[in-house]
């Protein structure tokens, strides 16, 4: 008898469902990306599948189910309110950070002028900039790599017009561009704040993301401090810095902010699980 070149979506489901058994909302979101369907034609449908997109199919699975993260392999992350655009060689955007938009949007929801530090896919400064019609934002990245990313992620967003990127360090920016210097009134960053040896890193996180952008030597504090004093520089007179920490450096930054700002104007807040995440501070209160 003749081999059929399609099967049946379900057929092949439970074929997989057995092989590499994922999240419900994994498989979905693998499902979807492989046919290019969306999740409710999986359950209302009877999809007939060629054996190409079959085999295509069988290979997301296996390389979800030997740890590769699923933005990864679907290139694509959901952030704030939009679908950004993720490769390997730039951090997969974390719910947590959500609210680092999140409070900046509530402090300073007119500003003109942002700056994010070691922006990555964007998804902070772009969202920011997304949400704030007349904003203008300079994103610094060391990374070719990760700044390509965030520019497709500025044109699919449909804000590049609104974007300069600028692929240096940040004190390479202000030594060429000295002019800039106290003319910005929001700076937001989430810096590398991992330290190397700590135990809660998930192993999937250590074998496939950059760990450039995870890791900081010092106790992890190394680029929170230097990423500081360059906002201290970046920003206005009353301007605002927005920083994403570890759950355990809430204090050493407080103390070390403290050193050039007066009390009043740093405090840190906690993210939805309860943890001690952002760090806030004002540049009006410098010593």
């Amino acid at each position: 008898p003749r081999v059929s070149s399609v099967k049946r979506l379900k057929d092949i489901l439970n074929i997989l469902d057995g092989k590499y058994p994922l999240e419900r909302f994994e498989r979905d979101r693998l499902i979807s990306y492989g046919l290019n369907i969306t999740r409710e034609q999986i359950y209302s449908e009877d999809i007939l599948v060629s054996l190409e997109k079959e085999a295509f199919l069988v290979k997301l699975f296996q390389r979800r189910f030997s740890g590769e993260p699923i933005a990864y392999i679907t290139g694509q992350q959901f952030f704030y309110k939009n679908p950004f655009i993720i490769t390997s060689k730039v951090l997969i955007p974390r719910p947590e950070t959500e609210g680092l938009v999140e409070l900046a949007l509530e402090t300073v929801k007119n500003a003109k002028k942002i700056v994010d530090i070691g922006t990555g896919s964007g998804c902070i400064g772009l969202s920011l900039v997304k949400e704030i019609p007349r904003a203008h934002l300079l994103a610094i990245d060391i990374s070719e790599e990760a700044l390509l990313v965030a520019k497709e992620n500025a044109k699919r967003l449909g804000v590049s017009d609104r974007v300069w990127f600028f692929k240096e360090n940040a004190e390479d920016f202000l030594r060429k561009h000295p002019e800039e210097k106290g003319q910005w009134e929001v700076v937001v960053s989430n810096p590398p704040y991992l330290k190397k040896e700590d135990p809660f890193i998930e192993d999937s996180v250590l074998q496939y993301e950059p760990h450039e952008a995870l890791f900081a030597p010092e106790e992890g504090l190394y680029f929170l401090k230097k990423f500081f004093l360059l906002a201290l520089e970046l920003l206005s007179p009353v301007g605002w810095g927005f920083f994403e920490i570890g759950a355990d450096q809430a204090e050493s930054m407080l103390q070390y902010c403290q050193g050039f700002l007066e009390k009043s104007q740093v405090s840190v807040k906690r993210d939805l699980a309860g943890r001690n995440r952002y760090l806030l501070f004002r540049k009006d209160g410098i010593k």
